[in-house]
């Protein structure tokens, strides 16, 4: 137990906003943080936490990319432009560089790219969990039992939440790649 606490001593967690809701607020919450002496040096789970190290105040800047299987090359990339890796979860990759280094762009095709294939992660699990739903809505009509309906509200409820969180990904999305294709038109 000692040990776990040094090891977290000059260390914090935070909650951020998943790279797809926001990923311009995480990243400035992310430089106002360096400039506060806090560094990321760790991504948990897919971008809703990231683990922050004590250092010395300094002004970088943060760049969220996202290559499903990355290669030496795609490294290669971000290192001759001056930014270096500070983590990587699933397809997503958190970079960091002094301020001022000149961004790499972001090409519209590779995020349309990357958020098919996101949104498609979650399609699935939101396809599985209402056909789940469907199933244990029609128990709980078909079902004369008391008890088993009590039970099948609660997973209802648990399946209910689990919808809404998949789902949401989804749509949003969605609704970026229609934004993107809308901006390659203008």
């Amino acid at each position: 137990m000692n040990k776990l606490k040094e090891k977290l001593k000059n260390s914090k967690v935070i909650w951020s906003n998943p790279f797809i809701f926001a990923e311009k607020r995480s990243v400035d919450k992310f430089e106002e943080l360096a400039e506060e002496g806090w560094q990321i040096k760790k991504i948990w789970l897919g971008g809703f936490m990231y683990i922050l190290e004590e250092v010395e105040p300094k002004s970088i800047s943060y760049y969220f990319d996202s290559q499903p299987n990355p290669t030496e090359q795609y490294y290669r990339v971000f290192y001759n432009a001056g930014w270096k890796l500070v983590d990587t979860s699933n397809s997503l990759h958190l970079f960091f560089a002094p301020a001022g280094t000149t961004l790499l762009e972001k090409n519209s095709e590779k995020l349309q790219t990357r958020f098919r294939s996101e949104s498609s992660y979650f399609g699935k699990y939101s396809i599985g969990i209402f056909i789940a739903i469907l199933f244990v809505f029609l128990g709980w009509v078909f079902i004369e039992w008391n008890i088993v309906r009590n039970l099948l509200i609660g997973v209802l409820s648990i399946l209910i939440i689990g919808f809404s969180v998949t789902f949401t990904p989804y749509a949003i999305y969605k609704w970026r790649i229609q934004k993107l294709r809308n901006n390659n038109r203008n």
